[in-house]
């Protein structure tokens, strides 16, 4: 299985509650050219690799990943946020 590239630091999943339009796109900001966009949370508030730790020892570099345990447990957590977010009561 090939490694992931884009990490996020806000799970995709909490950005599309904040979806500005019926098809969970984001409203972007470009504070440089002052221009704004519609653009997939899946293109925002990532960098490639975030989650990666990169350790080198006598020459040789290791790499120890955070992402498939973030992603693990944010499908964990998930069910119970989408409760919240449609106003059920938890338990």
């Amino acid at each position: 299985m090939a490694r992931p590239k884009n990490h996020h630091y806000v799970p995709v999943h909490l950005q599309q509650a904040f979806a500005s339009n019926p098809q969970g796109q984001a409203s972007c900001f470009d504070k440089h050219t002052r221009k704004s966009c519609l653009t997939s949370p899946t293109n925002v508030l990532s960098e490639t690799y975030f989650n990666d730790l990169v350790i080198e020892h006598e020459g040789t570099e290791y790499i120890a990943s955070y992402e498939d345990f973030f992603s693990d447990l944010e499908a964990k957590y998930q069910p119970a946020l989408k409760a919240v977010v449609e106003g059920a009561k938890l338990q």
